[in-house]
């Protein structure tokens, strides 16, 4: 008899995928919670053999800004809506950017070292 499976799909964005619809305090108090729950949830996939997928943002695996501004595009993609164009949104010195909301590449290893 084949037993059935239950597979998680998560996505780990921080503020990129919500920056177009929330301010940053608005949210902050859900980013701040990320540094806890993250590794709870790997150390109860781990603990469970969960099949899990998790997708992440690509800006998350930079250190800061100026990392990220250098591997920018030679020719950077065009938005219908300008709002939602994460680099418009980098450049622009408006935008408060704490990195902690931005960038985990320590949460980053930890999934890949458990994993």
């Amino acid at each position: 008899m084949n037993n059935g499976s239950f597979t998680i799909s998560l996505d780990f964005e921080l503020f990129w995928g919500i920056r177009d619809k929330r301010s940053m305090e608005s949210y902050q108090q859900n980013l701040d919670g990320v540094y806890t729950a993250i590794p709870k949830i790997l150390k109860l996939f781990f603990q469970y053999s969960s099949h899990t997928t998790w997708a992440m943002v690509g800006f998350l695996f930079f250190k800061d800004f100026e990392e990220l501004k250098k591997y920018f595009p030679n020719t950077l993609p065009t938005y219908a809506k300008k709002e939602l164009s994460p680099y418009d949104y980098i450049v622009n010195d408006e935008n408060p950017k704490d990195l902690k909301y931005h960038f985990v590449k320590e949460l980053i290893i930890l999934k890949a070292l458990l994993f």
